[in-house]
């Protein structure tokens, strides 16, 4: 887990240095959010500055390589989780200034350089090109297959775990993100088309080109999503090295869908500008809403705007759900931190974080990030030392980490739930007629006296 945490943090420098790049290539001839005339675009100034505006952002990637070791030799998941988090924010805080400080710096540079550019005096309407806007728009039915992939790949999981809460966390889980692409396709469908240049047959290209592209990519995205799941029975069904084989072919499919997914955006960017450099461009002076790398225009009523580099779907800042929106992502994150790390510090430097005992003829087990477990003596069937658990198994909700297994499971077809500190042995099994639950303390002297007493409990 280590690796892969490092591994990630990697990726994800590597693709805000892609992204630096991007943002300093000109497109529709604005670069960094500035918009310059075509001599600025060819200048020794302008070449000079993106040369430094890249070598800074490239520090920042290449430094993250060492700052991010110690992800590698981090024993603690608590510790891992927690430095990967402040890690990720601080990087993306990091490349965010950096975007925002080198925005201000071209524009004095703009300002000093006299770089001003002819914009339109009126506001021209490509009316033919919003009578036929999204008619290359992909069809809906695509989504209409995600969902019944999503209703196939439940069954599925159904009928290996025999339990209704296998089939419905995966159903649900699985919709939810079809459906998060049907509302994006819906944004789509729903942005005004601007008349980008002056010929109106290129105006119409450049509409269908996104549209079509972008489109294609919430309709691909949701059947990739809505596949994964098939992934699940079939790997627990596998026998080895086959289980091996068909985790690589998931992981190549993940990586070539990701590559999928920038190619298209950079092809989809690459034929606009081809398309634009055919015509006059029609220029608008829009920069100041874009001082900060995000779009604020309270005088614009739309929510969702495409933004200038031609690779994303942004949000207007100035508009007050716009705003909400934004809030509510933060709190999202720093919530996700908290509840996720918290219970995880306990569980590696608490003593009394796995707690199995006896209580007036119930059995009460406790562990971070799982509801406790009141079991009467009434409800159990069979007590027995087990030393592992079975191998197939399915997180439903909790945790899996290197060193515990928390929260509810679904293990060899049985419903379960699960109180364990991985290195210690031997695991408690308690069985009941709905649920068997799997307990280990810390100290292992715990778990067997706990078992024990139950035993004892149960041969009087």
């Amino acid at each position: 887990m280590n690796f892969i945490f490092y591994l990630i943090m990697i990726m994800i420098s590597g693709i805000f240095y892609g992204m630096s790049i991007l943002q300093s290539r000109p497109h529709k001839n604005i670069l960094l959010e500035n918009t310059l005339p075509n001599e600025a675009l060819h200048s020794e100034e302008l070449a000079d500055f993106i040369k430094k505006h890249r070598q800074k952002n490239l520090f920042v990637a290449l430094f993250s390589i060492i700052f991010y070791l110690p992800l590698l030799f981090i024993s603690y998941d608590s510790l891992l989780i927690l430095y990967f988090f402040v890690g990720m924010f601080a990087e993306i805080g990091v490349f965010y200034a950096l975007q925002v400080i080198s925005i201000g710096r071209l524009y004095h540079l703009k300002v000093a350089q006299n770089w001003q550019v002819p914009t339109a005096e009126k506001i021209i309407v490509d009316t033919k090109t919003i009578q036929q806007k999204n008619q290359k728009i992909i069809s809906p039915w695509w989504f209409m297959l995600s969902l019944l992939l999503n209703i196939i790949a439940s069954w599925l999981i159904y009928t290996i775990f025999k339990t209704g809460a296998a089939f419905w966390w995966t159903l649900i889980g699985s919709m939810a993100l079809t459906f998060l692409f049907v509302g994006l396709y819906q944004i789509i469908k729903h942005l005004p088309v601007k008349a980008n240049t002056k010929d109106a047959s290129i105006n119409q290209q450049f509409n269908d080109l996104f549209v079509h592209d972008w489109s294609l990519l919430t309709g691909v995205s949701s059947l990739v999503l809505a596949v994964i799941p098939f992934f699940i029975p079939l790997s627990l069904n596998a026998i080895p090295p086959f289980d091996t084989i068909l985790f690589s072919v998931l992981i190549i499919a993940v990586i070539a869908y990701i590559g999928w997914t920038f190619w298209l955006l950079f092809n989809t960017r690459k034929k606009q500008d081809n398309l634009l450099a055919k015509s006059q461009i029609i220029y608008r002076d829009e920069d100041p809403f874009w001082r900060f790398g995000i779009y604020n225009n309270p005088a614009d009523k739309r929510l969702n705007v495409p933004d200038r580099i031609g690779m994303n779907i942004s949000v207007n800042f100035g508009r007050p759900f716009g705003k909400l929106i934004y809030s509510l992502l933060g709190v999202f994150l720093v919530a996700l931190v908290v509840f996720v790390t918290v219970p995880m510090l306990k569980a590696d430097f608490s003593d009394d974080a796995f707690v199995g005992e006896i209580q007036d003829q119930v059995v009460l087990l406790k562990a971070p990030l799982a509801a406790d477990a009141h079991i009467k003596f009434s409800e159990i069937e069979r007590v027995e030392e087990i030393s592992e658990l079975p191998k197939n198994r399915l997180r439903i909700a909790g945790t899996a980490t290197n060193h515990y297994l928390t929260g509810k499971f679904q293990i060899a077809g049985s419903s379960a739930k699960l109180y364990i500190y991985q290195p210690s042995q031997p695991i408690l099994k308690i069985s009941t007629k709905n649920t068997i639950y799997y307990f280990a303390s810390k100290n292992s002297a715990d778990t067997k006296k706990l078992a024990e007493e139950l035993t004892s409990q149960f041969t009087k």
